[in-house]
């Protein structure tokens, strides 16, 4: 069995499409998502939202428990970002 693992994708829905189709060209159907997918200064809603379509695991990151456990006021700007666009 092959399966791909992706990780650090931190919201380069660009970067993720590419290697999604580097994937499916290599015939793979399984993926491991390892975390931190969309904080950063990039497009987290699309990013969100390819992730969301795949048939994959995600485990979360120390930045998307960031975005989830931390209250907006003790938010870094990179997270508040973030969170306005999900």
């Amino acid at each position: 069995m092959r399966f791909a693992a992706i990780a650090d994708i931190h919201g380069n829905h660009l970067a993720l499409e590419a290697v999604l189709s580097d994937i499916r060209a290599q015939g793979i159907s399984d993926i491991v998502d390892l975390g931190d997918m969309v904080s950063g200064p990039l497009d987290a809603r699309p990013t969100i939202d390819m992730l969301m379509a795949l048939d994959a695991v995600h485990l979360l990151g120390n930045h998307d428990r960031y975005l989830i456990d931390r209250s907006h006021e003790k938010m870094g700007s990179w997270e508040r970002l973030t969170y306005t666009q999900l």
